[in-house]
């Protein structure tokens, strides 16, 4: 089934994951932004957490081996 995001959903969906990444909802003047604005800040956000995601897990890797290294 494909799934067509709305205007809200799209709004959502940014003030959700900027408030993950920032801890703060943005305060945009919505109404500025067309569609595409819209889309391509989702895009933007989503590979920003990808991102995020991927050093995590590098930095959580990298303790792991340290505290290993001095296990008994």
């Amino acid at each position: 089934m494909n799934y067509t995001w709305n205007r809200d959903d799209l709004v959502s969906y940014i003030s959700d994951r900027f408030k993950e990444l920032n801890g703060i909802r943005p305060r945009f003047n919505w109404d500025e932004w067309s569609t595409a604005e819209l889309e391509a800040e989702c895009d933007r956000l989503s590979a920003q957490i990808e991102y995020e995601i991927h050093r995590d897990r590098l930095e959580m890797e990298a303790a792991l081996g340290a505290m290993l290294e001095y296990a008994p």
